[in-house]
């Protein structure tokens, strides 16, 4: 319901666009000297490109990723901010002035968002307050007078930039991981900003303002063509598109701007009915894609998308109820079980009975953690992992181990790496608790060059034979471990402690190639 809600919310957006645009049509308005002034095609036909890349996004966004629904909102609010500018009487209207610091606080939100991936990160609360505050600020300006706003709008955009320029330098570690994996679609949207700004300013140079209008076109389409490029890669058939093949899209993609142009040009509507045409077809296309969704959502009859589609809901289901089940149900009754036999009569039975609680309330916990884990996003990646370390340990309330754990701060995991080394860092510390006879174990985990580097050992009285310390075979709790590193291109080995233990070195190289769609979808 809660993704269906969004499309309707676009579509409506959608459809007050296509409005705005009929009525300034039929004023007489974006029409007849839209095909001499470039300053005046141009917003058409970023409206006319934004609103079929929301339609686009939407009909690939089956899952409800937040990164990319937001990235529509921002879409959406930079149509209406493109669509609004060339009308100078609406240049000082309430609505455009608000869109500006709207969009640049949004903006500023999406990039930390989709670099840090919903993750925690250093000096986040101060960020979220700092750039509210500039927002808000700049929206209040407007009821003292259009200089307070422009002064108060100046402070926004510089605050912003100065703070992201802080935090891209003070997590520049991620930063140029992102800009080396994604250096190919980065470059292109560059390249393509380039050629159309050249091209723009080649046919509308001799024009008064031509120029100074695009520089509210030139930051929205870097920052368009940047973030679609990386966003998007969620592959698999879409519900409207599942239904045609690629030629089947590309005929009727082409009929359609034939009919939208000849419809214009009969009804002597200019190039401006064009993009209104364009617009209305991409609308009916975004109406029909939401009814398909909901119908092969709802359907009784199988079919190949529908199944795939049931198939990952139950499972997502079956993951969220079963974990939502074992905490709010059983551990709340065995709580309530052992508040109960807590009386003096039978001193000896209330002992035992809480502490049989006490462990099955630890192994349903331990439980839940194994079948569904969840890294809190809230969180940077070290405290997590350093929670989980609590956990584990608290899990084996007869051990007194001390445990190092050696973690950088500003450590990033892209997904799915950062959920690997969740589960590696559990299995290997509860294969300590469990057989290391030794008081003290250190884990230490690492990135740097795009390789992750992770070892796990002990001061135990046992160390592995000369014949087992450069691989792990023979030792039955590291085979799982090994088929999955080598499964991404790592590397596992085991070595000698000093003076008495061992320990286990993992190495894999983190590839960004994959991590977005991973991410999206």
């Amino acid at each position: 319901m809660k993704l269906l809600t969004t499309k309707l919310l676009f579509f409506l957006n959608h459809a007050g666009m296509l409005l705005y645009v009929c009525f300034f049509l039929s004023q007489g308005f974006l029409s007849g000297s839209a095909g001499r002034n470039p300053s005046e095609v141009v917003p058409l036909a970023l409206t006319t490109l934004i609103l079929g890349d929301i339609v686009y996004i939407n009909s690939r966004n089956l899952k409800g990723s937040r990164v990319l629904t937001l990235f529509c909102a921002l879409l959406a609010l930079d149509g209406w901010y493109i669509l609004l500018a060339p009308e100078y009487r609406h240049m000082s209207s309430f609505l455009f002035l608000v869109l500006g610091p709207v969009i640049g606080y949004l903006s500023a939100r999406f990039l930390l968002y989709f670099l840090f991936q919903g993750s925690g990160y250093r000096f986040r609360k101060m960020t979220d307050f700092l750039l509210a505050f500039f927002v808000l600020a700049a929206i209040l300006g407007l009821c003292f007078s259009r200089r307070t706003y422009s002064f108060l709008y100046g402070i926004q955009f510089c605050g912003t930039l100065a703070i992201l320029i802080f935090l891209l330098f003070f997590h520049r570690k991620r930063v140029l991981f992102v800009l080396k994996s994604e250096r190919r679609p980065l470059l292109a949207s560059a390249g393509a900003t380039l050629c159309l700004f050249f091209l723009y300013c080649r046919f509308a140079a001799d024009r008064e303002g031509a120029l100074e209008n695009f520089g509210i076109y030139l930051p929205v389409l870097l920052f368009f063509l940047s973030v679609h490029g990386i966003a998007l890669k969620e592959k698999g058939p879409t519900p409207f598109l599942s239904l045609l093949n690629r030629k089947q899209i590309a005929s009727l993609t082409i009929s359609s701007l034939l009919l939208c142009g000849a419809m214009s040009a009969l009804t002597r509507a200019g190039i401006g009915g064009f993009f209104a045409l364009a617009d209305l077809f991409t609308c009916l296309v975004f109406l029909c894609g939401i009814c398909i969704d909901q119908s092969l959502r709802h359907r009784s009859e199988p079919d190949p998308y529908s199944a795939a589609l049931d198939r990952l809901r139950e499972e997502e289901k079956l993951r969220e109820e079963f974990a939502d089940y074992l905490h709010d149900n059983v551990l709340q009754d065995l709580h309530a079980v052992r508040n109960l036999l807590n009386c003096p009569d039978r001193p000896e039975m209330l002992e035992l009975a809480s502490d049989t609680l006490d462990n099955l309330n630890s192994r349903i916990r331990k439980q839940m953690q194994d079948y569904h884990p969840v890294l809190r996003q809230g969180l940077t990646p070290r405290e997590n992992y350093a929670m989980l370390i609590e956990t584990v340990s608290a899990a084996f309330p007869g051990r007194k181990i001390q445990i190092h754990f050696d973690c950088p701060d500003d450590l990033f995991l892209v997904a799915p790496y950062d959920m690997l080394i969740f589960r590696i860092i559990r299995e290997l510390l509860t294969n300590i608790y469990k057989h290391s006879d030794g008081d003290q174990a250190k884990i230490s985990l690492s990135q740097g060059k795009n390789r992750i580097r992770l070892s796990a050992g002990d001061n135990g009285s046992f160390s592995p034979p000369d014949s087992e310390l450069s691989s792990p075979e023979g030792h039955k709790g590291l085979i799982s471990i090994q088929d999955r590193i080598s499964s991404l291109g790592g590397t596992v080995s085991v070595c000698s402690c000093v003076p008495s233990g061992f320990e286990i070195r993992i190495e894999l190289p983190m590839k960004g190639e994959n991590s977005y769609e991973h991410f999206t979808g």
